[in-house]
């Protein structure tokens, strides 16, 4: 990146780091959605078939696109 006059640059990476946090704390609610995070061992494996349903489901969308 080429240093622009003073100011300049440094209100690019204020709005490079803005922008890098809003993505990023989309991309964190997407996952934690996605994973409701339980401690016990009950909740790996619920979580586990959770992930495996929505695999066959995507193969069976797959399947009947083509």
């Amino acid at each position: 990146m080429r240093e622009l006059q003073g100011g300049q640059s440094e209100r690019g990476v204020e709005v490079c780091r803005e922008w890098l946090g809003r993505v990023g704390s989309m991309y964190l609610a997407k996952l934690s959605s996605e994973v409701s995070l339980t401690k016990d061992e009950n909740g790996r494996k619920q979580l586990k078939k959770s992930s495996e349903q929505k695999a066959e489901q995507n193969r069976k969308v797959s399947v009947s696109s083509s």
